[in-house]
Parts: C-alpha cells; structure tokens; sequence
C-alpha cells in the first residue's frame, strides 16, 4: 500500500524450522498474513475493494501487479466473504429470527424485471426468481419454506 504516495513493500523473512524428532519442516506463521500467501491480509482486503469500484484491470494498472494476481486475490477475498455470509445467515435461520423483504429489480431498465427476496436484517439476497409475477413469487416462497426444513 503507498504511503504518503510513494508505494510501500513489506519484506518479511519467514523462517522455516526442523523437527529433530519427526524430520517435518514447517515455516513460522504471522497472524496479519495467511499461510502460502504473499500478500498481507489487509492489503489483500484493500485489493478486493477496489475491484469492487472499479474493474480488475483497472486494479492491475494502478496498483502495478500482474492481472492475474488481482484475479486471484479477488476471487479468494470473494470466496471467503461468502463463506461468512453463508455462516451468519445459517446462524440467523436456526434462531428464526429472519425477516423477509420482496421486491423487484429491473435487471435491463423498462424490459425485463426480476423478483428478489431478501433478509432485511443481514441485507442478504436469499433468492431472485425471473420476472415479477404471482407465479415467480409463489417459486421463491417455496424454495425459501423448502430450503429450512
């Protein structure tokens, strides 16, 4: 991350350590980075949203590192962010404290819709059903009352 605007690299010396009794070689661990990742947690987060704002490309320019490193990096920050969204959700669904909210989205503006229904504590998207109708309404509800049993 820059500093000031100059850019700033944090150089960390890992080192690895031998078990005299079992022969297993492992690396000392830092809570700030994953293991086998290069990048620290936070700037990992830094990354994934200003992809968010904006396109990988876009990311890889200014940031200066390869696209396929931005990819990556946002693909794995995204993948652990729905891994705890799907946690808070199950957590709020045993303790049926989950308050539904239906709307519609206009996926392309005056064409076509789709009906959503959402947590409105968490915010989350639970289902999107095409169209808005009776019928696509009816499908969500079910797929919501059949999913919790």
């Amino acid at each position: 991350m820059s500093v000031l605007g100059k850019p700033l690299f944090l150089f960390v010396r890992v080192y690895r350590y031998r078990c005299h009794n079992c022969n297993e070689v492992f690396s000392q661990t830092f809570e700030s980075i994953s293991p086998n990742k290069h990048q620290t947690n936070r700037y990992r987060e830094y990354l994934y949203e200003m992809c968010i704002g904006s396109t990988i490309q876009e990311v890889s320019r200014k940031e200066k590192i390869p696209y396929t490193t931005v990819e990556r990096i946002f693909y794995s920050v995204a993948k652990e962010k729905e891994k705890e969204h799907v946690e808070t959700l199950e957590s709020v669904l045993e303790n049926d404290a989950l308050i539904l909210s239906l709307d519609e989205i206009a996926v392309r503006k005056g064409h076509r819709y789709e009906t959503v229904l959402m947590d409105t504590q968490t915010g989350s998207v639970l289902g999107m059903e095409h169209q808005r109708s009776y019928h696509s309404t009816q499908i969500l509800l079910a797929k919501k009352i059949l999913s919790n049993k």
